[in-house]
């Protein structure tokens, strides 16, 4: 179900398996036993991530919002599912996750989004019963971030007796050490990567090293996200705007989230030629 609106009027449109669609009056709405008249039925306008648009969904307006953020995760993804995210009501967190949707007034039409904050989800690789760490915060320093883990992995040490260093481990086994004055979400470090925590004693330069794994990144949802709202493809323009010949030329145009731009034709796009 999508929603469309004309001015002030807005109308929803169902989309059946068959890509066929079909205006929802207040009549159909009741049919399709979304609309109801108990007054603790709420139908609200829900965003969950990864899906683009809206989905009408009715739930009761005593649900609290734990609840509430339950039952949506339960309906996405197993590969998305946490425990981490939050609800928002028409943009604004909802923090007390112990009050009822009412409480907060939370009415119909209202928009429900339920997102997870910027940050990764770490793991020891071998031992998966460990609860994992949270580096949260797209200005993280990487230094800091180190030291989280430091404390996290190895909570017998005493940090003045050791130095920690952060290592990327790539396919063919080699060790990339992980800039410390760089932002720790500017690494881009993806779901699956693996990581190699490095204990140095100061006292001897004696080594212990812990691999860990990446369990949640941003930087996955965020690209796949992306791909929802692009669309690409050839449309023909008019010419002539800078001086030129007025004529008709088809270009390449990749319509994303928050820009449009046009190329020469789709393979100065794949060899990232810079737009027109």
């Amino acid at each position: 179900v999508s929603t469309q609106s004309t001015g002030s009027v807005h109308c929803f449109v169902m989309s059946d398996a068959n890509g066929t669609t079909r205006e929802l009056t207040p009549r159909s709405l009741s049919s399709s036993n979304l609309l109801s008249s108990d007054p603790d039925d709420i139908i609200a306008k829900v965003q969950i991530p990864l899906l683009s648009g809206y989905n009408l969904k009715k739930f009761k307006s005593t649900l609290t919002v734990k609840e509430l953020i339950q039952s949506l995760v339960r309906s996405m993804p197993t590969s998305v599912q946490s425990t981490r995210y939050h609800l928002y009501n028409n943009g604004l967190r909802l923090l007390d996750v112990d009050r009822t949707l009412k409480s907060y007034g939370v009415k119909s039409m209202d928009v429900l989004e339920i997102k997870r904050g910027v940050e990764y989800e770490i793991q020891l690789k071998d031992d998966l019963k460990k609860a994992p760490v949270y580096l949260e915060g797209e200005s993280l320093k990487t230094s800091d971030a180190i030291r989280t883990l430091a404390f996290w992995a190895f909570p017998d040490h005493k940090p003045t007796s050791y130095q920690y260093r952060l290592f990327k481990l790539v396919p063919s086994q080699k060790e990339i050490p992980l800039d410390e004055n760089k932002s720790f979400f500017s690494l881009q470090l993806r779901l699956e990567d693996v990581l190699l925590l490095k204990a140095i004693k100061t006292k001897n330069n004696s080594v212990q090293t812990l691999t860990l794994k990446i369990t949640y990144s941003p930087v996955n949802l965020t690209e796949k996200s992306k791909q929802l709202y692009m669309k690409h493809g050839i449309l023909t323009k008019l010419g002539g705007g800078a001086g030129g010949s007025r004529s008709w030329k088809k270009r390449f145009f990749v319509l994303e989230e928050e820009k449009l731009e046009y190329f020469k034709d789709q393979k100065a796009y794949q060899n990232k030629v810079p737009p027109l």
